[in-house]
């Protein structure tokens, strides 16, 4: 410490009297040097959404992120017509989604060269403008439309900020779509080298890669304005422009923390003991005779099997190349499943990729692992009694009700969040019991103290939960449905707020 006040004061004598108070403040300074600066915000902004999701990732269920598990699923379904011989489906569902993703793009590829190009060369005649547009080598209908456009504006710089908000638009579109688009279009090209997928998947695969976005010849006859003379995007490119521009890389940030937050309140209403509880509530209430019971519970039980072990299992299908890699993370993943739940749900799917993925597993399992091998078998026995099930065919919405009708059990209301949120004692019991914001605290179990790293995650829940509403509400309304949730997130985990 001598030491220290020694050379402070060597300094100080140094610098002189008048540069004394700078030195001092430049010293004990806390506060980075960047703090005024645009790329600090943006790195702040960064920081506070990736922390936000990586909190709700941690304490879900399943810590896998929640948009590949989204995307997963969807992955199955597709797997299932294309090994099964049907385009039409693949292709109805995914064509709107590449179009729109595709187009967008290229919109985005388009308004950033010309933009770029009129802020380095302000005040350029329209003359000039339009004799460049033939250097790019756009396409003639992409060329007339912007030569109306420019005609409509009546000058080069409306042209600008028209192209630079065109361009703000579309960037909040791709950061959206940007995880699944990447997932889908390289689950599909990774399709084309697996021997598991054969001459007629192929087939199928290269069709329905050449009938979306911008592959399509419909699509170019239909849209030549976006998609006459452009060709598939290529990832590689697509990646290093789009992790430049900050509102790509935010609008994608964003998305991906709200899917994480809104999977975790999923999995809240998902877990084994909310189904327990609501099974032996309708048992112990005598509502059902035997017959229609196990078909209740026969019901929920597929369900749970899809909403909880679903993501699990395609984690193993779309994971490891290698049988005996997927293997050790199937024994890890079913470690933390009583019962072997894990293993019997696996050997119940009946699509193509989880069927041959078992098969190798249970082969290597049989060398190196004869217990896992027994309790695999076992389970595949189980599987035969309970059913098969397959991610391209769940029971249907109306389905579902029908059989709610039939059996003569109320419907089970959901979390919602264009009101107030109904509370976990409605999701389970059906009860009209509404959430009241000035309720006592729960008795018993720990309070802990709602702050730091917590405080801020509520905050974000609150803010992601209303921000749909924007300035259509008041933000009184906002304050009030901010507030409740808080109140419903301490009844649930015995918090006080400070």
């Amino acid at each position: 410490m001598r030491s220290l006040i020694f050379t402070l004061s060597l300094v100080f004598l140094w610098q002189g009297h008048a540069g004394c108070p700078q030195l001092l403040r430049g010293l004990l300074r806390k506060k980075s040097l960047y703090e005024n600066t645009p790329q600090y915000t943006y790195f702040q902004k960064v920081t506070k959404i990736e922390k936000t999701t990586n909190f709700f990732r941690r304490i879900k269920e399943n810590p896998e992120p929640s948009l590949n598990i989204s995307i997963w699923k969807k992955l199955a379904v597709m797997d299932s017509f294309l090994f099964n011989g049907s385009h039409a489906p693949n292709e109805r569902q995914w064509r709107i989604f590449f179009r729109e993703f595709e187009a967008n793009y290229i919109s985005y590829k388009r308004s950033k060269i010309i933009v770029d190009f009129l802020i380095a060369n302000e005040g350029i005649s329209s003359a000039a403008f339009m004799k460049k547009l033939k250097d790019w080598k756009f396409s003639q209908e992409y060329i007339l439309f912007l030569k109306g456009r420019l005609e409509e504006l009546g000058s080069i710089d409306q042209l600008r900020v028209a192209l630079e908000l065109e361009k703000k638009t579309t960037l909040t579109h791709i950061g959206n779509n940007y995880h699944e688009y990447r997932m889908v279009r390289g689950h599909l090209e990774d399709l084309l080298s697996k021997e598991e997928c054969q001459e007629d998947c192929q087939k199928l695969t290269k069709m329905l890669l050449g009938s979306l976005g911008t592959e399509s010849q419909k699509e170019k006859m239909m849209f030549e304005i976006f998609f006459e003379g452009e060709a598939r995007p290529d990832l590689k490119e697509m990646r290093e422009l789009l992790y430049q521009e900050e509102t790509f890389v935010l609008t994608r940030l964003k998305r991906e923390r709200n899917t994480e937050i809104f999977g975790f309140l999923k999995s809240l209403v998902s877990q084994p003991e909310f189904i327990d509880s609501l099974l032996g509530y309708v048992y112990k209430s005598n509502l059902l005779e035997k017959r229609r019971a196990v078909k209740l519970f026969k019901m929920v039980y597929n369900a749970q099997a899809r909403n909880i072990h679903f993501p699990k299992i395609n984690r193993v299908i779309y994971g490891p190349k290698e049988a005996d890699k997927a293997l050790d993370l199937l024994q890890s993943l079913n470690a933390s499943v009583e019962g072997d739940e894990l293993l019997t749900t696996f050997a119940r799917r009946v699509d193509p990729l989880a069927e041959k993925r078992w098969a190798a597993m249970l082969e290597v399992a049989k060398k190196n692992d004869g217990d896992f091998h027994n309790r695999m078998t076992s389970a595949a026995e189980k599987a035969k009694a309970r059913g098969d099930l397959s991610p391209a065919n769940p029971r249907s919405f109306v389905g579902r009700i029908a059989a709610l009708v039939v059996i003569g059990v109320p419907t089970v209301g959901y979390f919602y969040f264009d009101g107030l949120p109904t509370s976990v004692q409605e999701y389970i019991y059906g009860e009209n019991e509404k959430v009241n914001p000035d309720a006592p605290l729960p008795d018993g179990g720990e309070v802990v103290e709602l702050g730091g790293e917590e405080d801020l995650m509520l905050e974000e829940v609150g803010e992601v939960i209303t921000e749909e509403k924007g300035d259509r509400e008041p933000s009184s309304a906002k304050e009030k449905k901010q507030a409740t949730f808080t109140k419903l997130w301490c009844q649930l985990f015995s918090c006080k707020i400070k």
